[in-house]
């Protein structure tokens, strides 16, 4: 260093480095894009989570397996509801049910009933 101050840089370097700053600008841009878009989905998914805590469960549902097979009735209903309900209940492949069709899924259709709130007891079913 000679204690000369830098010489400015010509305009094909300004151009240059202000081409490198809308590059990397961009990229934050982008980043700043996907970050919003994660917390949209989470205050959308919390937002479900809301909703279905707001509203009173279904007295009865079928549960899908996974794959082939028949579904699994579970109930809210009965002293052991709560056992499965929280723990078991797969949300994602459940679907509400009327009493009638839990009864019909239980004796004519083959479905399982679930061993921790014990639709079938709730039913009177043997």
């Amino acid at each position: 260093m000679t204690g000369q101050p830098d010489p400015e840089p010509t305009a094909a370097e300004r151009l240059q480095m202000l081409q490198f700053l809308l590059r990397v600008q961009l990229q934050q841009v982008e980043q700043t894009r996907r970050w919003i878009e994660a917390a949209e989905r989470e205050v959308q998914e919390e937002q479900r989570r809301q909703e279905r805590a707001a509203q009173p469960p279904p007295e009865w549902v079928a549960q899908n397996g996974v794959g082939a097979g028949p579904p699994t009735i579970h109930t809210t209903l009965g002293d052991s509801a709560d056992t499965c309900w929280d723990a078991e209940v797969d949300y994602a492949r459940v679907r509400p049910i009327t009493r009638e069709q839990a009864l019909r899924a239980l004796t004519v259709e083959g479905a399982t009933p679930c061993i921790q709130c014990r639709p079938d007891t709730v039913l009177g079913l043997p």
